[in-house]
């Protein structure tokens, strides 16, 4: 045995004992101060924030009970093991002093046992002098089982300590004091469905103890949606209520939540609103250290790393600040935030639980949160879609939900990457992305037994990404917009889990940026017959107030500022391509006439700039229309 039986502080142990009981005492005191507050709350405040505080602070005292009670059972196991360790140390520092002692007579005897024998064997000697060297001999017998039993008294305190240890270890392992929590090694053990039911049978309290820890976040990220949603869902109150269990979790872990295929988007938009308040505030304090860093750099290496480290650091920080703004400028939430170089972001108007019709935005290449504007503006985009689908649609607003997916790395025009707008390996990533997001919608809806019908609307290179995916999981209708073309792992329309006939197309007669994608590229146009979608107009049609603005560029928006100037892009308000878009994605894509394949845009081309039909064909002299 190797335990130490005069090992540790029994004062320092009764002291954290100690610490216990004092948070117990405050806990019970916070849970008073909480009813107080209730009550209080019960005159001068109306609303459905007094009636959300008012049913939480209900739940306080119980809680508030169960976790002092946890403290106190702490307390109470390390005030008894210090007692015990106090009561083994005394024991063992006897034995100890006992030990050497007794080591000592056994040298002095030994040393006089040795004098005794050359004395005995002198031919002078007497009969006194055999008898003390038998009498010194039979004390080091006795000596030595002296030392025998004070070794088995140290082994003794030896198993009590270790019997000690072990009683202290499992009472405060011991579900009176850490509930249902389980050891590392414990969880690492278990079936997916049995993490799963553990977590679901967790008290509040104790998954307030899960807080941030990496290894629940990463068991569940790994795991199917399906199973996810089921679990998340199973935790819900009645009716779908939120519970206390999950607001739990969200407040525990949200970084791991936020992300997660299968939670409930509104825990998921919890969750982001936390893990982005801590991303800007670091990604703000890194880009303070490496402007310090570039300041103070010794050599050009040192200033040249500094420098990439600050670009690197400036766009954390911009696209946070962005995604930031506009969730405090605009009627939106968080559903993903993904902790990228820059970071990823879905931004969604309206209510993804609930919705009977959500819609994915898939934007194109030079699309990050870092840009100025961007975040914002495809939270507009988001708004003004949904807005013109509820109006189409004879439906109310909060029947509709539209998410704008920023959820991979586009080809970018301020850097390299714009070269791989030519190229599909940003387009397959991206489509993974978006086949894991789709199938967790599909799950948490599942889960929650409430249908939606689901559309994909893609622009420019996204157009690649949503053909790609859709190869892979299921859409209600789909809708492509100045595609730069699409790969041929997504040769015709037939070749998505798309509906024949919901699979919708258009590209502006202005729009020089997607054929030349296309051209690029060596990537199909959508809008070929031979492709087999449902093309439509996105030029200028009707008039007076009735008129829809035609497509003047690549877009994918302009804002007011742009229309106010005669430009607009597909995803403006008041244009065909939005008009025809909201139509499609409501199921409503019959009424939308047919027209904008590639003669009718170079028709429409001749008709408004001679040289655009040059530019596009090649050809010279008059066109054949």
């Amino acid at each position: 045995m190797t335990a130490d039986p005069t090992a540790g502080d029994p004062n320092g142990i009764r002291r954290l004992a100690r610490l216990h009981t004092q948070h117990a005492d405050a806990v019970r005191a916070g849970a008073r101060h909480v009813v107080d507050a209730a009550a209080s709350a019960q005159s001068g405040w109306s609303g459905k924030a007094q009636e959300r505080f008012v049913a939480v602070a209900a739940t306080v005292p119980a809680s508030a009970q169960r976790t002092a009670a946890r403290l106190d059972e702490a307390a109470s196991a390390l005030d008894t093991y210090a007692t015990e360790v106090q009561r083994i140390q005394d024991e063992a520092h006897r034995v100890q002093t006992a030990q050497q002692d007794t080591t000592d007579e056994i040298a002095a005897n030994a040393r006089a046992i040795r004098s005794a024998t050359v004395t005995a064997q002198r031919a002078d000697a007497v009969e006194s002098d055999t008898t003390k060297l038998h009498q010194l001999q039979n004390g080091a017998a006795s000596l030595a089982g002296l030392q025998a039993r004070l070794s088995m008294q140290w082994d003794e305190l030896v198993t009590r300590r270790d019997a000690a240890d072990r009683q202290v270890t499992s009472a405060l392992q011991a579900p009176e004091v850490v509930g249902k929590l389980q050891s590392a090694a414990a969880v690492a053990k278990m079936s997916d469905g049995q993490f799963l039911t553990w977590l679901g049978s967790l008290d509040k309290e104790s998954i307030a103890a899960l807080r941030d820890d990496p290894t629940i976040a990463a068991r569940l990220a790994r795991m199917d949606a399906k199973d996810v949603a089921l679990w998340w869902n199973a935790l819900s109150g009645p009716d779908g209520a939120h519970s206390a269990e999950q607001d739990a979790f969200v407040a525990a872990i949200p970084a791991a939540l936020g992300n997660l295929n299968g939670v409930a988007y509104w825990a998921r938009a919890r969750a982001n609103t936390t893990v982005l308040d801590a991303k800007l505030t670091e990604a703000k304090q890194k880009t303070a250290y490496w402007k310090k860093q570039l300041k103070s750099a010794s050599s050009p290496a040192a200033a040249a790393a500094a420098r990439a480290q600050l670009q690197t650091w400036e766009r954390q920080r911009d696209g946070y600040q962005n995604i930031q703004t506009t969730l405090d400028t605009k009627a939106v939430s968080l559903i993903s935030l993904v902790d990228d170089r820059p970071p990823l972001a879905q931004i969604v108007s309206g209510d993804m639980d609930n919705a009977a019709h959500m819609t994915y935005i898939v934007p194109g290449m030079n699309t990050a949160t870092y840009q100025d504007g961007t975040v914002q503006n495809y939270a507009t985009i988001a708004a003004g879609m949904r807005a013109e689908q509820a109006l189409l649609g004879k439906t109310a607003p909060s029947n509709v939900a539209v998410v704008s997916w920023i959820g991979y790395h586009g080809p970018m025009a301020d850097d390299l990457s714009f070269a791989s707008v030519v190229a599909n390996g940003r387009a397959h990533t991206g489509a993974d992305a978006l086949t894991a997001d789709l199938n967790g919608f599909d799950a948490v809806r599942a889960a929650s037994g409430q249908d939606a019908d689901l559309s994909v609307v893609a622009h420019s290179y996204g157009t690649n990404v949503a053909t790609i995916a859709l190869t892979k999981t299921h859409a209600d209708h789909v809708v492509l917009l100045g595609s730069a073309g699409v790969t041929d792992v997504a040769p015709n329309a037939g070749a998505l889990q798309v509906p024949k006939g919901e699979v919708f197309a258009s590209q502006g007669a202005k729009d020089a940026w997607a054929i030349t994608g296309q051209n690029l590229s060596g990537r199909q146009d959508p809008t070929e017959l031979s492709w087999d979608a449902h093309d439509f107009s996105s030029e200028t049609q009707g008039s007076g107030a009735d008129e829809l603005h035609g497509v003047t560029h690549h877009g994918p928006y302009d804002g007011r500022e742009g229309n106010d100037q005669g430009r607009y892009s597909y995803f403006d308000n008041g244009t065909t391509a939005q008009y025809n878009t909201a139509k499609a994605t409501m199921g409503l894509g019959d009424q939308i006439p047919e027209a904008g394949a590639p003669f009718d845009r170079m028709r429409q081309q001749t008709k408004d700039n001679w040289f655009m039909y040059e530019w596009q064909t090649g050809l010279t002299g008059d066109p054949t229309l």
